[in-house]
C-alpha cells in the first residue's frame, strides 16, 4: 500500500466546480490536492513547485487555453499523468487531447465512471475516454470529420468564433495578427466547403451549443 497520497493538481477556473472537486478528493485518503490554478501561467508555476502525480485540466480557461498546458506537461513533465476534464464533447475532443499528450479525457457529464475512478485508472498507468457516441441530431455531428481535421491553430480560431469573438480579439488572444487570423479562417472555410465567414461562425456556434447540451 502507498504510504503517502497521490498529489493532484487542479487546473480549473470555474470556482464552484473547483471547490466541488477539492471537496470530493478530500474525502479520499489516497488522493491529495497539492495545488490549484485558474490559468496556464499559474498552472506551470504550480507543477514546477509541487511536482504532482496527476493534473486535472479544463480546456476552457479565462485568458488562456488548457490545451497549451497539456502540451507543455507532456513535453516538459512526462511523468505527470494528465486528465482533461471538460464540457467539450468527447466525440470531437478526445483524440485531439490524447494526441497532445493527455492520458485521459472525461466529459463533464454523467457517464460510466466518476472522476475519482478515472483519476485512479490513470494513476495505475491506464487510459480513459468518456463515451464518444455522437448524437446524430447534433448540428456539429454533420461536420465531425471536418472539425476533427482542423489543425490546432484552426481549431483555436474555430472555437473562438463559436464563442462570438471578433477577429481582432481573436488575434489579440492568440498573439498574432488580424491578417493571420483571416488566413486561418480562409483555410477553415475551404475545409468546411463554405464561402462565407458567417457560415463558419454558424457551424462553430452550433458546436458550442452541442457541447453544453
Amino acid at each position: 500500500m502507498r504510504s503517502t497520497p497521490y498529489k493532484i493538481l487542479l487546473v480549473e477556473d470555474h470556482k464552484l466546480l473547483l471547490e466541488g472537486l477539492k471537496s470530493l478528493l478530500a474525502s479520499h485518503d489516497d488522493l491529495e490536492v497539492c495545488g490549484e490554478a485558474h490559468n496556464v501561467a499559474d498552472a506551470i508555476v504550480e507543477v514546477e513547485r509541487e511536482r504532482p502525480n496527476l493534473a486535472v485540466v479544463d480546456l476552457s480557461l479565462v485568458g488562456s487555453r488548457g490545451m497549451h498546458f497539456v502540451s507543455y506537461l507532456a513535453e516538459h513533465w512526462p511523468a505527470v499523468r494528465i486528465l482533461v476534464f471538460s464540457q467539450r464533447p468527447a466525440w470531437v475532443m478526445a483524440d485531439r487531447v490524447l494526441a497532445a499528450g493527455a492520458h485521459g479525457y472525461k466529459q463533464k457529464s454523467p457517464d460510466d465512471l466518476g472522476v475519482v475512478e478515472v483519476i485512479r485508472l490513470l494513476l495505475r498507468g491506464e487510459t480513459y475516454v468518456s463515451p464518444r457516441e455522437a448524437p446524430e441530431e447534433a448540428v456539429s455531428y454533420r461536420y465531425l470529420s471536418r472539425i476533427q481535421g482542423l489543425s490546432e491553430r484552426e481549431f483555436e480560431v474555430f472555437e473562438l468564433l463559436g464563442a462570438g469573438t471578433k477577429t481582432a480579439t481573436i488575434a489579440e488572444q492568440l498573439g498574432t495578427s488580424n491578417s493571420t487570423v483571416r488566413t486561418v479562417l480562409n483555410r477553415i472555410k475551404t475545409k468546411f466547403g463554405v464561402d462565407e465567414a458567417a457560415d463558419v461562425r454558424k457551424i462553430a456556434l452550433a458546436w458550442q451549443l452541442d457541447a453544453i447540451l
